[in-house]
């Protein structure tokens, strides 16, 4: 882990090059910067830099050559391309320049730091894949296997460091994994995986997902602290799991946590009140939403909710639209004036007609039968974690 990352800069705009510089500093840079793009490209060569922020539209010489000559002596340092144009070069050239992550103008420092963390997060993951001889998949070591079932039975609800997730059991290990979005589930083929013995820091990499040709691998960050005790080796030859029941048999690694009670602090524990009167439906999607890592309480009436709602706070209620009929609007309304701050999610039926009666109260998504596609992997992030972060 790198206390002090060094970051160069290379736009031919002087403000973007201060601006970049103020975000990264403040964050515990050493940044270096140049408006000259042929300066930049030798102080690249010889600079030893953890990761390169660098414009495309400059004059000499713009950021695909830039690339392409830097690629001749350095082929490992992460970039991050900054662009004010759409027209980006293909998916191929893209892989050949070893482009990390584009980031379009304007953007915000959020936008910015994030993409040079992601960057560098997974040239780090790289570099610890890669350690194995021929630079393999890892195989599972001798003993890394699942842990029995029961130990798991009382286990604590999911708690998250963004879409990184980890369960603590009763035998004082934490399991670790990854919610996906659906744009992310879209052609997983296989996972990296560490060794056991390996020690991970919370917000560091504890395995890749590779993705298809063209794209960069996914970086599963590690949700706290801690020694590997086993690995989910049965992921090597099926991966559904990451999307069918990702916070359960879909679990990533094992671990034995080293600094839980602190680090604990910086997780979420995903909260979600359903209210549903169908008896069946209610059962179904509790399931479904607790093998999401949330916890969901259902409640069938709104006399019982309603003294729970306050609890809330900002995370989230979902109303079954389809148990209320045209009462469902006006139990929205209800709901936002005991609970101003949390977000309703509408779990609608086709083609109901009551959309507009809703969206007259203050709701966060109107989604019509969320759980037949899996779109409520993609609103749950928008509740938990681009609305938090």
């Amino acid at each position: 882990m790198i206390d002090n990352p060094k970051l160069l800069i290379v736009d031919d705009e002087p403000s973007i090059c201060r601006a970049c510089r103020r975000v990264f500093s403040r964050q515990g840079y050493e940044v270096e910067h140049s408006s000259d793009p042929v300066y930049g490209l030798s102080l690249a060569e010889n600079g030893g830099f953890d990761a390169i922020l660098l414009d495309v539209k400059m004059p000499e010489m713009d950021g695909f050559q830039f690339l392409q000559k830097l690629r001749e002596t350095n082929r490992s340092v992460p970039v991050v391309v900054m662009t004010g144009y759409p027209q980006l070069p293909s998916a191929d050239s893209v892989v050949q320049l070893g482009v990390s992550r584009f980031v379009m103008k304007p953007f915000t420092p959020e936008e910015i730091f994030e993409a040079v963390q992601t960057a560098r997060t997974a040239a780090q993951a790289a570099v610890y894949n890669d350690a194995s001889p021929d630079g393999s998949w890892f195989a599972p070591a001798e003993g890394a296997v699942e842990a029995p079932v029961d130990l798991w039975r009382s286990a604590e609800e999911a708690r998250f460091l963004r879409e990184s997730w980890s369960r603590l059991g009763e035998n004082g290990l934490v399991r670790m994994g990854v919610l996906l979005t659906r744009a992310k589930q879209i052609g997983l083929r296989a996972i990296r995986l560490p060794k056991l013995g390996q020690k991970v820091i919370q917000g560091e990499p504890i395995a890749t997902l590779e993705v298809g040709p063209g794209r960069p691998p996914i970086v599963v960050a590690a949700a706290v602290s801690g020694e590997i005790t086993a690995v989910n080796a049965s992921l090597m030859e099926d991966l559904s799991p990451l999307i069918h029941e990702p916070c359960c048999g879909g679990w990533i690694v094992e671990s034995r946590p080293v600094r839980y009670a602190d680090e604990s602090k910086q997780l979420i524990t995903r909260r979600l009140f359903l209210l549903n009167s169908d008896a069946k439906s209610s059962r179904e999607q509790i399931e479904k939403l607790r093998n999401l890592g949330c916890e969901a309480e259902a409640f069938a009436a709104w006399s019982d909710l309603a003294p729970r709602l306050p609890q809330l706070g900002y995370d989230a209620l979902m109303v079954h639209a389809p148990a209320f009929g045209e009462e469902g609007p006006s139990l929205v309304g209800r709901a936002n004036e005991a609970a101003p701050d949390a977000k309703v999610i509408v779990n609608a039926a086709p083609g109901t007609g009551l959309e507009a009666a809703y969206r007259a109260w203050k709701i966060f998504y109107f989604a019509v039968e969320p759980f037949a596609d899996n779109e409520i992997v993609d609103i749950l992030d928008a509740v938990f974690v681009r609305k938090r972060h």
